[in-house]
């Protein structure tokens, strides 16, 4: 087997257990922007070399599609491969229309406000960690909530206590939530 051949097949090899790694990774544990990055470029890496590992075996190729057995495996996959897609592009048209069953779950209320927290973007979040309370907002950014109350009184704010609001904190206080919320990111 030449060196460029044994190249072609470990690429296919590699590429297929990372796309396959960051696939399970993707639907089970979590997603992040670079392993999507990594997953779509290394999914067309993937591609374009089995194209040519395709082209290398042509002829093995048509030997094993001349077997019988060969498409008892494949009609089952792609009827099955059919059958996901279709379902899943009726589930997303049926949830974007309201009638999904995650849809039954909200009101029209909670759509309409749904609706308003995404126009107004990062402002929402804002409102959302404003009327948060101060300890646990402290350990959601993994910071010490001691260390930042000490900090807060080494400036001269004041602070009832850790069940407060940030939006209390910054009302007796007379500062703005988002300076408050600065001490939670520092």
């Amino acid at each position: 087997m030449s060196k460029f051949r044994r190249f072609v097949t470990s690429g296919v090899g590699l590429t297929f257990l990372v796309v396959g790694a960051t696939g399970v990774l993707f639907q089970f544990f979590f997603k992040t922007r670079p392993l999507v990055q990594i997953h779509a470029w290394l999914g067309v890496a993937m591609v374009a070399v089995a194209l040519i590992h395709i082209l290398q075996n042509w002829r093995s190729m048509l030997s094993h599609l001349r077997d019988w057995r060969v498409y008892s495996l494949l009609i089952p996959a792609g009827l099955a491969i059919w059958y996901v897609s279709q379902h899943s592009h009726r589930e997303r048209h049926r949830e974007s229309t309201g009638r999904g069953p995650r849809s039954e779950e909200r009101t029209e209320g909670d759509r309409r406000n749904a609706s308003m927290e995404f126009r107004r973007g990062s402002q929402g979040i804002l409102t959302k960690l404003a009327d948060a309370h101060a300890a646990p907002l402290a350990s959601a950014f993994e910071k010490d909530f001691s260390t930042i109350t000490a900090t807060m009184k080494s400036a001269g704010l004041r602070i009832g206590s850790d069940q407060e609001t940030i939006s209390e904190i910054a009302r007796q206080n007379h500062k703005s939530p988002e300076e408050i919320l600065a001490y939670f990111v520092q």
